[in-house]
C-alpha cells in the first residue's frame, strides 16, 4: 500500500475515534434545585436527631443597619417537637417586598410566616430593588439559648454603585463575619431548644 492511502485511511479512523456525542439524561434533583433556587426557593436541613422528642420555639430576629429590632409580626410563643429532621426553607411570594419563611420539623408539624423585605435604594438609579440571600450559619455547640441557623440578608450599593451581596459562605453566630457590616437589613432565624 502506498503512504498516501494509509494516511487517508488512519485520518479517517481518527475521526471517527474522535468524534463525540450529546446524549440526553434523565433530570435528576439537584437539576430541579438549581432551577427552584432561581426562582427564589431555598432549603436548609438540619439532623436533630440528637434533639429528638425536645421542644423548640421557631426565632426570627430582624435587623437593621447591624441593631436588632422588635418585631412582633415574627414572634413565636408555641413550641414544637423536634423529630430527626428540621427544615428552614423560603419561598417567594407574588410581590417583591415579602417572603414567606417556614420551619418544618417531620414529627411536630410547621410553622410559616411573612418577612417584610426593606427596598436598597442607591442615590444614582431612581428606583429602589428588593434583594436577599440567604446562607447558613455556622452551627454552635448547643449550650446556647438561641441556635442561629440561616440568614436573610438584603443586597447593598457599593462606592461604585454596584448592587452586591458577595462574602462568607457560612455565618459566624457571633455576628461578626464581614458581610453584616454591610448589609443594611438582615433576619436570622434559628430555634431555642427548651
Amino acid at each position: 500500500m502506498n503512504k498516501k492511502f494509509i494516511t487517508a485511511l488512519l485520518l479517517v479512523f481518527a475521526s471517527v475515534a474522535s468524534a463525540q456525542e450529546l446524549k440526553t439524561a434523565e433530570a435528576t434533583f439537584e437539576d430541579y434545585k438549581i432551577l427552584l433556587d432561581a426562582q427564589g426557593y431555598k432549603v436548609y436541613s438540619f439532623d436533630t436527631k440528637d434533639f429528638s422528642n425536645k421542644s423548640f420555639m421557631p426565632i426570627v430576629k430582624e435587623y437593621i443597619d447591624g441593631k436588632e429590632i422588635q418585631n412582633s409580626d415574627n414572634d413565636w410563643n408555641s413550641a414544637f417537637t423536634l423529630g430527626e429532621r428540621l427544615v428552614v426553607g423560603f419561598m417567594p411570594t407574588d410581590n417583591d417586598t415579602t417572603i414567606m419563611y417556614t420551619f418544618y420539623s417531620d414529627w411536630g408539624g410547621s410553622i410559616r410566616g411573612q418577612l417584610k423585605l426593606r427596598p436598597v435604594v442607591a442615590p444614582i438609579y431612581p428606583r429602589p430593588i428588593y434583594r436577599y440571600r440567604s446562607i447558613p450559619f455556622e452551627l454552635p455547640k448547643t449550650d446556647h439559648k438561641f441556635i442561629p441557623l440561616v440568614l436573610h440578608c438584603s443586597f447593598w450599593y457599593d462606592n461604585a454603585g454596584r448592587v452586591r451581596c458577595c462574602g462568607e459562605k457560612s455565618i459566624n453566630p457571633d455576628l461578626s463575619s464581614e458581610i453584616l457590616k454591610n448589609t443594611p437589613h438582615y433576619f436570622v432565624l434559628g430555634i431555642e431548644i427548651k
